[in-house]
């Protein structure tokens, strides 16, 4: 027999030998006594799901990386909030790039994903969140200063010191990644049901259950309360200050503003996906039943997780958006012998220098073509 507990606050069940089912078990946690994988996927399912998790992570990831490469070089994007957001999106692409191999594996038709493949990405993927929880803290504390103390108040508190949180958040995760390195700890990919389990010595692995659970439902609780107050503020404190700067304030006033609310929505969709995982973890026991496609659905939503952010950026930030389609229209195409559109120009058959094609130019480069094609009928007139 095999102690497990899943997730955040997961799977908590044994492995009999004997029957090769799972069996409940004593639980550590009270929300986690009822998971029970009692019907394992077949295999055209876990190939089917595995396909369906292996798009679902590769749809975001590339446009995730790009808007990564643009937040951190872009010097609009230098703001404390943005700084936060882009190690989230590290933190989910980690997570993403864990979930891929055992997506990955279903689909091949593999039946064990092995101890080193767990010990390795089970270690990263459980990293990853652990960061990423506390990551969303640090964002919402961020806006809180931001929306009711203003960008001075942001600065003093949060901007000197930024460095270091977001330090002390990664850090946070690296203890984690250790601590699941070890033999007395492992995070597993559950094959028959497509679900991640943490397992392990159950002395310690019930302390370290204990920190995590509880530390991140903090983190989370801190989180919602962060955002109840800055939604209070905006929507009566702030009422009749608001009235006063919508008569005084300059336009460079307003699309800050505009900007800041904009951040502010981003951040909250980013903290509401988070805690639905962690809420869909722990006490979806209380509206569901025990079966496969529950846990199934445990992990899915870890995944698009992971993924929904880049689709978060794109829709509500415009300058992000316009910033990544200009990336990919700067990306080097392959030189062709015309411009689209343009007919090449003979000239004086007699000089063979003249008589070459003009406007032979890349579409990659935004020129004036006709200006080119004047120059160079100017200059092989005066050359004849």
């Amino acid at each position: 027999m095999n102690f497990l507990l899943n997730g955040s606050m997961r799977l908590c069940s044994t492995y009999s030998v004997r029957t090769k089912q799972w069996e409940r078990c004593g639980s550590l946690f009270p929300t986690a006594s009822n998971l029970v994988t009692t019907q394992p996927m077949s295999s055209s399912e876990a190939t089917f799901l595995g396909v369906v998790n292996c798009v679902l992570i590769l749809i975001p990831i590339i446009p995730y990386v790009i808007i990564l490469i643009i937040l951190s070089r872009g010097k609009e994007y230098s703001s404390d909030s943005y700084r936060i957001m882009f190690h989230l999106g590290v933190a989910d692409c980690i997570q993403l790039i864990m979930q891929f191999p055992p997506s990955l594996w279903h689909v091949v038709g593999g039946s064990d994903f092995g101890f080193v493949g767990n010990k390795v990405f089970g270690s990263f993927l459980n990293a990853g969140w652990v960061s990423y929880v506390i990551l969303t803290l640090l964002l919402a504390v961020n806006r809180l200063f931001t929306m009711v103390g203003g960008t001075k108040a942001e600065n003093f508190l949060i901007g000197r010191f930024l460095g270091a949180f977001i330090a002390i958040c990664w850090i946070w995760g690296l203890i984690f990644f250790v601590a699941y390195l070890t033999p007395h700890l492992q995070f597993t990919y559950n094959a028959p049901s497509m679900i991640w389990v943490y397992a392990g010595d159950e002395r310690i692995h019930s302390i370290t259950r204990k920190i995590a659970i509880y530390s991140a439902l903090a983190e989370i609780i801190l989180t919602a309360i962060a955002y109840i107050v800055i939604c209070c503020y905006l929507c009566y404190g702030s009422h009749c200050d608001r009235r006063r700067l919508l008569k005084n304030q300059s336009k460079r006033a307003g699309r800050i503003r505009k900007r800041e609310f904009r951040i502010l929505l981003q951040a909250i969709l980013i903290a509401g996906f988070a805690m639905l995982v962690l809420m869909y973890w722990n006490y979806y026991w209380l509206l569901f039943s025990d079966t496969k496609w529950i846990f199934y659905v445990a992990n899915l939503l870890w995944i698009i997780n992971g993924g929904v952010n880049p689709a978060i950026y794109l829709a509500l930030n415009s300058s992000i958006r316009k910033k990544m389609f200009g990336f990919i229209s700067s990306l080097p195409c392959k030189n062709t012998a015309t411009v689209s559109g343009v007919q090449p120009v003979i000239v004086n058959s007699t000089n063979r220098l003249a008589g070459s094609l003009c406007c032979v130019e890349s579409p990659c480069k935004y020129i004036d073509v006709r200006k080119t094609c004047d120059h160079e009928l100017s200059r092989n007139k005066f050359l004849s």
